[in-house]
């Protein structure tokens, strides 16, 4: 009796080659066209799926929003035939357009309340002064994208469309990776969030959202470069503080917030005993050659700096000590993965330091739920990507497995 479709009109073309996205209802042999707002060329629209083709920059938000669009619709005339009234073609449009029609709200409020959320972050909730610059670099990015959009935010527009058009925004003007658009969309729910438990009103559609992320390849040092690291000789004693820093988080797993805070009141026996500032949880890592000597020969206090000037100083002590082998970084931007070569020294980081510790131990062969207890990993899922990151270990099972233990007597032809 009724249906639902999304579809163009390849006879309304604007000037520059792009038709409008509609949702077709039919109902008792009539049709209506209900705008999705959103535009494509007609090369990139899959008239069969009645989707938009993946060759259209964001295609995977677009679909997601005229899907949303679809069901919307599709609620509606569900709704009316729950109430016994027919769902003529009239009517579902204008139920549809009263329904997405923006409520009068002061455009003030927005901003307003997510300096309060700062704020509250801030003295409040007493967040890192790292966290809350994260915070103030998202109102930033959003108070840029009101004017690439041309609309006052307010929480009314916080909405589907939104959600499309500001991470187009975060891919294209700003040139965000999936994982660093996926951080602001995952700071926008938080803040959204808070605003309902402070009751303010908001449109509830950011639920919805979904945080964009891809999996990236793990980069860490090998056995070869962490030794070499570790025996240079600097002459530069910043350096050398900074190079010992890193071993140290490179035979602990731990991260630059926790090994920046370990002195003589976090050893007990022969462990460091800690709480992560991450995660909160209780950290019992085992004292060995290496971390004894490193807290010995800076009388049980790391000289450390700041985690920007760390990663600096760790970038031109990298070069120094000639780890200059080449690493393929893997990133991806809406549909587009990114590929790029470059000088291990080049990339280095505090963080990297963790991540040698996971692929060391386990390349040893160490089992993964004893270095998960070390490292604080909770998660399988999450610590997985290490597991299968060392090309060292499986070409030692290759050569075990395949091992020849008589010659081979090959068939003549």
């Amino acid at each position: 009796m009724s249906r639902t479709k999304r579809v163009i009109r390849p006879d309304r073309v604007n000037s520059t080659g792009e038709c409008t996205i509609y949702i077709l209802y039919t109902h008792r042999s009539k049709n209506t066209y209900i705008s999705t707002g959103e535009q494509v060329l007609i090369k990139n629209w899959d008239k069969k799926e009645g989707l938009v083709k993946r060759s259209h920059r964001g295609f995977t938000n677009l679909n997601n929003f005229i899907e949303q669009v679809q069901a919307t619709v599709d609620e509606i005339k569900r709704e009316l035939i729950t109430e016994k009234v027919d769902p003529d073609v009239q009517l579902v449009k204008s139920r549809y357009v009263e329904r997405n029609q923006p409520t009068e709200v002061v455009s003030k409020d927005f901003f307003p309340s997510l300096d309060d959320f700062i704020d509250y972050k801030e003295h409040v909730e007493n967040n890192r002064p790292s966290t809350v610059k994260q915070y103030k670099s998202f109102r930033t990015h959003l108070k840029n994208f009101e004017k690439h959009w041309r609309k006052r935010l307010n929480f009314n527009l916080i909405n589907s469309k939104f959600y499309v058009d500001y991470l187009d925004f975060l891919f294209d003007e700003v040139d965000m990776s999936d994982n660093t658009a996926g951080s602001q969309i995952k700071q926008l729910k938080v803040f959204m969030n808070w605003c309902l438990t402070n009751n303010r009103s908001v449109n509830q559609e950011f639920k919805k959202f979904k945080k964009p992320s891809t999996e990236t390849n793990i980069v860490a040092l090998t056995e070869e470069e962490f030794v070499r690291f570790f025996n240079h000789q600097f002459q530069n004693p910043r350096l050398e503080k900074v190079r010992d820093a890193f071993i140290f988080s490179c035979t602990t797993g731990l991260r630059f917030s926790d090994y920046s805070r370990v002195d003589e009141n976090s050893i007990v026996g022969d462990q460091i005993i800690m709480h992560s500032i991450k995660t909160g949880q209780e950290l019992r890592i085992p004292l060995h050659d290496y971390s004894k000597t490193l807290l010995e020969k800076y009388d049980f206090k790391l000289d450390i700096i700041s985690n920007q000037k760390t990663n600096e100083y760790l970038k031109l002590a990298a070069k120094e000590a000639g780890l200059g082998g080449i690493r393929e970084i893997k990133s991806t931007k809406g549909r587009e993965v990114i590929m790029e070569k470059k000088p291990l020294h080049e990339i280095i980081s505090t963080h990297m330091g963790r991540k040698t510790f996971i692929t060391m131990m386990l390349d040893k062969g160490y089992p993964y739920k004893d270095v998960m207890a070390i490292s604080g990993h909770k998660s399988l899922s999450s610590f997985q990507r290490y597991m299968g990151v060392s090309e060292k270990r499986l070409k030692e099972h290759m050569t075990n497995a395949f091992r020849i233990t008589k010659p081979l007597s090959p068939t003549m032809s």
